[in-house]
């Protein structure tokens, strides 16, 4: 998905999951990290959230965490998207 074309049903699909508002700047913010070299790097960096919430998020092992961090496997952007969302979902409530 191009960040500069980001659809209505999109911006509508997030709120509706997460109640969360989702301005372009948050969508744009969601897809550079979904296509980033090392998307898991960028989510830990974009949105401050450690390794151990993202296996608490997933329930991916830590080895499975580990192997994305290095890069040595890549995680789907269904599951960044997961993690982007309890992430910005509990940034909500602080």
């Amino acid at each position: 998905m191009a960040t500069n074309n980001i659809p209505a049903d999109l911006e509508d699909n997030f709120f509706t999951r997460t109640r969360v508002d989702a301005d372009k700047s948050l969508m744009r913010r969601l897809d550079a990290v979904c296509d980033a070299e090392q998307p898991l790097k960028a989510l830990k960096k974009e949105f401050n959230i450690s390794m151990r919430d993202i296996c608490a998020i997933t329930g991916g092992s830590y080895s499975t965490i580990q192997n994305w961090n290095l890069n040595e496997r890549r995680p789907s952007k269904w599951i960044l998207r997961c993690v982007i969302e309890c992430a910005v979902m509990n940034n909500r409530h602080e």
